[in-house]
Parts: structure tokens; C-alpha cells; sequence
């Protein structure tokens, strides 16, 4: 654990406030979703596994850190398993006492908060890597190549990239400006 310790930010303490604070909003969360839908529960931890074991396989830089991600899947898939079992009322009390008390103890106890802030930091770093990265390829692919194919289609060319085998030279000459303002405005 000493590796991981000297590549995460130390938290201040308002970030460990902060953290309590989000611990209770997470746990209650956590509830409201069980008293809506249960079932909801793992399949968000089948998701969250997937994207675990993505990141396993693809960024495994940091395999042995990774493995706390298995935290975050395992919470849902047990709470989302218990509550369809039928024990709704005794998990959703279950979870809103965990974040109650977890607020306590981070919120008062600042050494507790830290190590609970890091573990929480180390177990969603491979499932936020994995999603982010997800999350870029689908704006990449459904976004930004389909402006390039249509600028292609209508023949729109901004940088001017076309061979022209009669040119002897490429530059653009533009005129010099003597104005000191223009400095300002550089596009």
C-alpha cells in the first residue's frame, strides 16, 4: 500500500468533510435505488465488473491497486442479490445505518477518513478509467467523425490540404501589420 499512497493527492481535511458527506448521500443513494428497483442493483455490478475487468486487461500498469476496484461491483451485486431476495426493508436499514455511521467516524475521526478516502479513491480508479475512456471513444466515433466525413462529402477543407503540382511553394504569404494592437489579436 506504500505505492499507492505516494501517487494519490493527500486529502485536506475539508476534502475528507466533503467525503463524509458524499458517503451518506452515496449509502442513502444506495437505498433509494433498492427501495425502487432492487434488480437494478446487479446489473449496475455486472456493469461495473465488465468495466473492472476491461480495465484489468487493457491498463494493467497498476494490476495489484486495481484489484480494490473488485469493492465497488461486490457492494452492488451483494446489496442488489440480498434486497431481490426479498430483505428490502433490512438492507435499505442496513445502508442508510452504514452511511450514517461511516459519516461519523470519517467526519470525526480524520485518520479513519483518509484511509476510507483513499481505499474509496484506489477501488474507483479502474472502473472510472475504463468508463471515461468508453465515454471518450463513443463522442470520438458517433460525434466528431461523423463532422469529419460530412466536411469531407461537401468538400470542406480548412487547412487547405490539397497537392497542386504546378505550385512551387505551399506558404500563404499574409501582410505584415505594424499596428501594436493587432498583438492582441493574435486569430
Amino acid at each position: 500500500m506504500t505505492e499507492t499512497n505516494a501517487t494519490l493527492p493527500a486529502p485536506t481535511p475539508r476534502d475528507i468533510r466533503t467525503f463524509g458527506l458524499l458517503w451518506l448521500i452515496f449509502f442513502a443513494g444506495l437505498g433509494g435505488i433498492v427501495w425502487w428497483k432492487a434488480g437494478a442493483l446487479v446489473g449496475a455490478g455486472i456493469f461495473l465488473g465488465a468495466a473492472l475487468l476491461v480495465s484489468l486487461v487493457l491498463n494493467g500498469a497498476h494490476r495489484l491497486r486495481q484489484l480494490q476496484g473488485v469493492f465497488l461491483p461486490g457492494l452492488f451485486l451483494v446489496v442488489g442479490l440480498v434486497a431481490t431476495r426479498g430483505a428490502v426493508k433490512e438492507v435499505i436499514t442496513t445502508l442508510i445505518v452504514v452511511g450514517a455511521a461511516g459519516t461519523v467516524v470519517i467526519a470525526g475521526v480524520p485518520a479513519v477518513g483518509r484511509v476510507v478516502y483513499r481505499f474509496w479513491l484506489e477501488a474507483a480508479e479502474p472502473i472510472g478509467w475504463t468508463i471515461s475512456h468508453f465515454i471518450l471513444a463513443l463522442t470520438y466515433y458517433l460525434v466528431l467523425t461523423p463532422i469529419g466525413l460530412i466536411a469531407r462529402l461537401v468538400g470542406y477543407n480548412p487547412m487547405k490540404k490539397q497537392l497542386d503540382p504546378s505550385a512551387e511553394t505551399y506558404w500563404i504569404k499574409h501582410e505584415a501589420r505594424d499596428d501594436r494592437s493587432s498583438y492582441f489579436r493574435q486569430f
